[in-house]
């Protein structure tokens, strides 16, 4: 028992060692996974093959291939006199740092190639360059990502190069540190994203595409911006960035939040403004969008013009598949003075007021027309929903129109004035106080009627349901419907 006892001790104690961190040194070129790339020059290691707790140094003349997704503690290309590579062919994951030193000969390059691939590393050191152009250290990515957690630091002259070859991704969550002379090539597509807290943004670098993410004030004096700005997290700008003429803003967060500098008054870059995910971005100045732009809103993305005036140039439009929320009855979103503005309005997008004027557009409404412009909204009436939910009072209006779904929420009447026959080509939703008015007017209703606790005051009107190859369904949960002349079509 004890001889037993002896042996397992001595082969848990084995394992624990075999475990310890090690130092490597590679040993010539070849694939990271073959033991016979590496030396152990101290520590111990169990399979002779670097792992995420090993230090590991390439030194000069040998090129090392990630020809499998591997680790390290930290990683260090040598000062050698004779050219060193390390080339991802598969993922590398740096605990700590990723440094590449320059050669101490004329003519000598140290390249880091990420590829398709993912390289993360704690922080990123190509620092301490001369002005010797000869001796070039090189960071190049294609496709792949290379993700910094902490400071990223590039000094020296042309020598000293990050270059994307293809619209790949550097993501920084500390501070960079860019000498002015060193090299910083984009590729159309390609994105730096600072993703820590209250960063400067390196403004030598003219961006393809710029995504401000993570939390904090972003330092943005004298950025430019030729692809897509893409604010995420809670980030802010603190200046505004110069957009091309073909730039994009983009709002992509689950956070809501207000919209600022970085959001020019008049809107002129013809890549638009897309509002994503699912924070409401609510707009925090009066804005202009320029004829040729579009204000793009996705699928359960809200955009909420707050107390303020947005004004749709003519030629410039409003895509809709989220939801525009009127959440505030002197909101406006008005036409140019010339020319005609347009609103689409996608399956999924929903137009929400509760000004007591209705949507328009008319004086007052959440929808005007300044003298000289004009509307295009006839995708109202077969895309999307319309809901009325003011609450305060009994004096909100329904807008005379055709519509596709209608909603009508919240308590007090919401009142339709029909001047001629209507047609509603989707779904009628009462949760709220419902009324027609006026004289006796035929509404044509595609599909179904739910009324959920609401009420329905049908005025002198004829509810017509006219699709009579799907069927209608009179459903919710409020027990008696009361119309005052219903007629089905067979």
């Amino acid at each position: 028992m004890r001889k037993a006892f002896f042996c397992f001790f001595l082969f848990i104690t084995g394992m624990t060692i075999g475990n310890a961190q090690g130092n490597f040194r590679s040993d010539g070129s070849g694939n990271w996974s073959n033991p016979g790339t590496w030396a152990l020059t101290s520590g111990t290691d169990a399979d002779g093959v670097p792992d995420a707790d090993d230090n590991v140094l390439i030194i000069f003349s040998h090129s090392v291939v990630v020809d499998i997704n591997s680790a390290a503690n930290s990683v260090r290309l040598d000062n050698g006199t004779a050219n060193i590579s390390l080339l991802l062919q598969a993922n590398l994951s740096v605990a700590t740092y990723l440094t590449i030193q320059e050669p101490v000969a004329d003519n000598i390059t140290n390249t880091v190639q990420v590829g398709q691939y993912m390289l993360s590393a704690g922080s990123f050191d190509m620092g301490s360059g001369t002005a010797n152009a000869t001796r070039q250290r090189i960071l190049s990515i294609s496709t792949g990502t290379v993700s910094i957690a902490g400071n990223v630091i590039v000094q020296g002259v042309a020598n000293t190069q990050i270059v994307f070859t293809g619209a790949g991704k550097m993501e920084i969550g500390g501070t960079f540190t860019r000498d002015a002379a060193t090299v910083f090539t984009v590729f159309s597509g390609s994105t730096v994203a600072y993703t820590g807290a209250a960063q400067t943004v390196v403004s030598t670098i003219a961006y393809s595409n710029l995504t401000l993410s993570g939390s904090g004030a972003k330092t943005t004096t004298g950025v430019s911006v030729s692809g897509i700005l893409s604010m995420e997290g809670t980030a802010t700008a603190s200046a505004a960035v110069t957009l091309g003429t073909a730039a994009t803003l983009k709002y992509n967060t689950a956070t809501s939040r207000t919209t600022g500098v970085e959001w020019p008054a008049t809107f002129t870059s013809t890549g638009g403004i897309i509002i994503a995910n699912t924070g409401t971005i609510t707009l925090g100045a009066a804005k202009t969008i320029n004829t040729g732009v579009t204000l793009t809103i996705e699928n359960g993305a809200i955009f909420n013009p707050a107390a303020l005036t947005l004004t749709v140039s003519g030629g410039a439009t409003i895509s809709n598949n989220g939801t525009i929320d009127f959440s505030n009855a002197t909101a406006v979103i008005r036409s140019g003075t010339t020319g005609t503005s347009t609103l689409t309005m996608g399956a999924t997008g929903v137009i929400k007021t509760i000004d007591p004027a209705g949507l328009g557009p008319v004086a007052n409404a959440s929808l005007q027309t300044q003298a000289g412009g004009a509307w295009t909204l006839t995708s109202l009436s077969t895309n999307g929903t319309i809901e009325y939910y003011r609450s305060a009072d009994a004096t909100g209006i329904i807008t005379d129109m055709n519509y596709n779904n209608l909603t009508i929420s919240n308590a007090n009447a919401k009142t339709w004035t029909p001047a001629a026959g209507r047609t509603i080509n989707g779904t009628v939703t009462v949760n709220g106080v419902f009324t027609i008015a006026g004289a006796a007017q035929q509404i044509s209703v595609r599909g179904d009627w739910n009324n959920s606790g609401g009420t329905f005051n049908p005025g002198n009107s004829t509810i017509l349901f006219t699709n009579s190859g799907a069927g209608h369904q009179i459903g919710g949960t409020t027990a008696t419907q009361t119309f005052n002349s219903l007629t089905v079509a067979i």
